[in-house]
């Protein structure tokens, strides 16, 4: 059937080749394991439209041209509708050793953005278990790639599949938009010179180490053969160490 919709398709895209990248065809595996191994959900009438739970995130990575040197980190705000707890919050710097498992950039911060809401799903586990959820990011990137389920990047796609899995595994209906950083919560937790505004709010903070579903080392090294000649160097943030960049090999 495709053939027939082929030339009809192809006038209204700018994109003349149908063959699939690296990023693309791992999102479809992705999404094709996630089909088979997913638990069934019955579709049922809700009750009511309230929300059980609202998750803020948002992800600081150091900009060179402000001279920025602290490390990147990732924090988050969660308010839940049931019961009298004070909101909760976490707060963690990206391990540098982390960051080195996915492709290198010379700005790291869409992928960090998009660890938060990943470490939000890791960090909360059974406390979102059936809920229905609102999650807001502070990034349009990372807002689309969990909303399409992809990104044009494979590191990205990558996150994106680890989101969905968690989130199926844990049965939790999850919206996602996007939040102005001056009406984002998570923007406090998120930097470490911001501590003083948000550690006397009555906030109780989750704390757990960084999961290792987060450090994929198999799948980055898959994205690496795709970058042909291009050399992997280390991530440095900085003013600590030199900064991150790509270098043409050369036969010595």
């Amino acid at each position: 059937m495709f053939w027939a919709f082929g030339p009809s398709l192809g006038q209204y895209s700018k994109e003349r080749r149908l063959n699939l990248n690296p990023a693309i065809r791992g999102s479809l595996e992705a999404w094709r394991n996630l089909l088979r191994v997913a638990p069934r959900r019955r579709l049922e009438q809700l009750d009511n439209d309230l929300v059980d739970m609202v998750i803020f995130t948002d992800g600081y990575f150091p900009d060179a041209r402000k001279a920025e040197t602290d490390p990147a980190r990732v924090g988050g705000v969660v308010f839940s509708r049931e019961g009298n707890d004070p909101p909760e919050y976490f707060s963690m710097e990206v391990p540098e050793d982390v960051m080195n498992k996915w492709i290198p950039r010379t700005n790291q911060i869409a992928v960090v953005e998009l660890f938060a809401p990943v470490l939000a799903l890791e960090l909360l586990g059974e406390k979102l278990r059936g809920k229905k959820v609102l999650l807001f990011v502070d990034s349009e990137p990372v807002e689309g790639a969990l909303v399409k389920g992809y990104s044009a990047l494979q590191d990205m796609s990558e996150l994106t599949r680890v989101f969905w899995e968690e989130a199926a595994k844990l049965k939790a209906l999850i919206y996602i938009d996007r939040v102005p950083t001056d009406s984002n919560p998570a923007d406090l937790p998120s930097r470490k010179t911001k501590e003083d505004r948000y550690q006397n709010l009555g906030w109780v903070e989750v704390k757990r180490p960084w999961p290792g579903k987060l450090c994929l080392q198999k799948k980055s090294e898959r994205a690496w053969e795709k970058l042909g000649s291009v050399k992997r160097t280390r991530v440095r943030y900085p003013g600590r160490i030199a900064s991150t960049r790509r270098e043409s090999q050369r036969p010595a």
